[in-house]
């Protein structure tokens, strides 16, 4: 990859966005210089409300910019017909699909329409990209399964194939994992990763997953309101306080150590513990959602000894030996409240 990444594929100059009203505009973000470079993945984040949605249209040619311009391989957007601007970007939006007696060959097909002729002929050609392209995403012997039968991930990985059919050097895609679980929100986002290292095409995806973000990202575009976007690798991004900016909220922290949001909690009270480490971290979670803080090791509060798969509580009255976390908190909360 190291070859192709600062190779220009996508590239916004000076670029204004917003909304054309009959009074004047309405200006979400102004003043963009950005770019996408071949063969990487690019995460678009902000708050709800920032205008990645606006930016996503603009960039894909949906949505006129107010001022500036934007160029695919060199060539302005505006400059291009929609067959010629279909080989050169495709699209997945948020949309469910909703139809019932299409098959997965076919909707993939559908990725080939800016190359076939007005009869939308699949030519023997367009049918080896469209099995290779089935393939990419992990569907092997799917093609003739009905969209209907697929769970939601393996439907998005459908959408991913349409695009990489449609053969572009640019697919941006908006919110690919919204309406996806936890596992396949990581399978996507993997796999999206992954296309853009071996097939060096760059993507860029609108996404509220934070968490995955800054792991699989080879780039951030972090949009706030009323501020310069900020683009840098997440690490660049951390580092400068960008991100925690971003999402400082009074109910969580970004974590810097660690890159991860954790949840404020009040602290009513505190404990010490000691002894193996992993226990000792699930059961610090458990601890400050039950409003328990960890100090050094006094006296006058309960002492925690994590042993032999075991918890023990050490109190100035009393040992408890506890199986379990919940056991664990039990105890505790009988020792402060004299009730469970």
């Amino acid at each position: 990859m190291t070859e192709h990444i600062f190779q220009d594929i996508v590239n916004a100059q000076d670029l204004t966005i917003g909304y054309r009203k009959k009074k004047g505009y309405i200006t979400i973000a102004e003043h963009l210089n950005i770019h996408i470079y071949k063969g990487e993945m690019v995460c678009l984040l902000g708050p709800n409300g920032c205008g990645k949605s606006t930016l996503i249209r603009t960039l894909a040619g949906m949505q006129q910019p107010l001022q500036g311009s934007v160029f695919i391989e060199g060539v302005d957007i505006n400059n291009q017909t929609i067959t010629d601007l279909a080989k050169k970007m495709s699209v997945v939006l948020t949309d469910k699909i909703e139809t019932v007696n299409m098959t997965v060959f076919d909707i993939v097909s559908l990725g080939r329409f800016p190359y076939t002729n007005w009869l939308g002929k699949i030519e023997h050609t367009d049918n080896i990209i469209i099995h290779q392209s089935i393939e990419r995403v992990g569907l092997q012997g799917f093609a003739d399964r009905t969209i209907d039968t697929l769970s939601d991930g393996e439907k998005q990985r459908v959408m991913i194939a349409r695009a990489l059919a449609q053969n572009t050097p640019f697919i941006m895609l908006d919110e690919p994992t919204a309406h996806l679980d936890l596992p396949n929100r990581i399978e996507i986002m993997k796999l999206l990763k992954e296309l853009a290292r071996s097939t060096y095409k760059s993507i860029l995806l609108s996404t509220h997953e934070l968490d995955l973000a800054l792991q699989v990202a080879d780039r951030i575009w972090l949009m706030q309101r009323n501020k310069p976007i900020a683009c840098g690798t997440p690490e660049d991004l951390v580092l400068q306080g960008d991100f925690e900016q971003a999402f400082k909220k009074q109910s969580f922290d970004f974590d810097i150590t660690n890159g991860l949001f954790k949840i404020v909690y009040t602290f009513k009270h505190s404990v010490s513990m000691s002894g193996n480490k992993i226990y000792a971290f699930w059961t610090k979670r458990a601890l400050h959602r039950h409003g328990f803080a960890i100090c050094d090791q006094q006296e006058h509060i309960p002492h925690i000894e994590i042993h032999n798969k075991q918890w023990i509580l050490h109190t100035q009255q009393t040992t408890t030996i506890c199986k379990s976390i919940f056991e664990l908190l039990i105890a505790l909360n009988s020792t402060y409240y004299k009730q469970i």
